[in-house]
């Protein structure tokens, strides 16, 4: 059974074990941002519950949501090129997946969201959502 912490666990592990693109930090790390571009930062997030059946203690079912967000730090002067193939980088790794658990992540929708430091920032959010039966 996929519990909150587990969850998390198996999508980083995912993410540590595919993303070799560019430094990447996890939330929760502490991590100086390199000077070189491009690089990452990772958060995974849960957002909202549902209860997905009824039933008495032990056979209840809830769905859990959330998101995985991936920030993705390129040159600003070189155009959208870096930004865009990284992206196509983070669906490959995120989008379609099924994990142990089973935690299914889908729907990745990138957006451009313009410079920050130095730096041209794009998000790519991943939906998730696993199932727990208590």
């Amino acid at each position: 059974m996929t519990t909150h912490a587990a969850a998390k666990r198996t999508i980083a592990d995912r993410w540590i074990a595919q993303w070799t693109d560019t430094p990447f930090s996890l939330d929760g790390e502490q991590m100086t941002p390199p000077k070189e571009l491009p690089w990452a930062r990772v958060s995974i997030r849960h957002d909202d519950s549902q209860q997905s059946s009824l039933g008495g203690i032990g056979a209840r079912g809830f769905t859990r949501f959330g998101n995985v967000v991936v920030r993705l730090y390129t040159a600003f002067n070189r155009g959208s090129v870096q930004a865009d193939d990284l992206v196509d980088r983070v669906r490959e790794v995120l989008e379609g997946v099924t994990l142990p658990g089973p935690v299914w992540l889908q729907n990745a929708v990138a957006r451009e969201g313009g410079i920050d430091g130095g730096a041209f920032v794009t998000t790519v959010q991943v939906d998730f959502f696993w199932e727990q039966q208590k």
